[in-house]
């Protein structure tokens, strides 16, 4: 039983430390009360004070769920099954499903890379910005060139697919490619010389 009331404890710890993140970047008990609100989830300030305090023992799975959605808060970090406050990955993956049509893996060998269709202007404004990137010190107006960039890339050129492959491991696979060329090079080699291997 002490097991138990020292892992609701810590729980309640980590739910006070993010009512004090949320109050950091604006959003008081009252705020938080309006959001839960709006997403279908009736929660009055009291009852905020009562689970921080431990008079409501167990910290509702609908409480945290709506956390998740609205403040991006990680579920598990409550929990005490991470050590990440905020959920991340969820929402770089947001952000990711915004900017590409579909996507999926692909395997060679024992690696899975990751296939993409994405909107071919959108894949050419973001190299022009890395390239304008690289040479913004120059430029007072950056934002003045971000917009023209903007406005030469709008024409709808369809999608295009791209496969994603980590630097190292497109090394690699560029030095095997160079490998498998050169045995190829050298077996074109030795078949120039063929008649005088085989005179049998």
């Amino acid at each position: 039983m002490k097991n138990e009331e020292k892992i609701l404890n810590e729980q309640r710890e980590r739910l006070i430390q993010i009512f004090d993140y949320l109050r950091l970047i604006g959003a008081n008990q009252s705020t938080i009360c309006k959001k839960l609100s709006e997403n279908k989830l009736n929660y009055d300030e009291s009852q905020l004070s009562h689970i921080k305090s431990g008079k409501i023992k167990y910290i509702p799975d609908d409480l945290l769920e709506r956390l998740h959605d609205i403040y991006n808060i990680n579920p598990l970090y409550v929990r005490l099954e991470s050590d990440f406050m905020l959920d991340t990955e969820w929402e770089k993956f947001k952000s990711f499903v915004n900017f590409v049509d579909t996507w999926d893996t692909v395997k060679k060998g024992d690696k899975n890379y990751l296939h993409l269709t994405m909107d071919q202007s959108f894949y050419d404004f973001l190299i022009s910005v890395d390239k304008a990137n690289l040479i913004k010190e120059n430029f007072k107006n950056f934002e003045k060139i971000l917009e023209n960039i903007k406005g030469k890339h709008q024409e709808d050129k369809g999608t295009s697919e791209y496969v994603v492959i980590p630097k190292n491991e497109f090394i690699q696979i560029v030095q095997s490619a160079a490998e498998d060329r050169k045995q190829f090079s050298e077996i074109i080699d030795i078949l120039e010389y063929s008649d005088y291997i085989n005179e049998d």
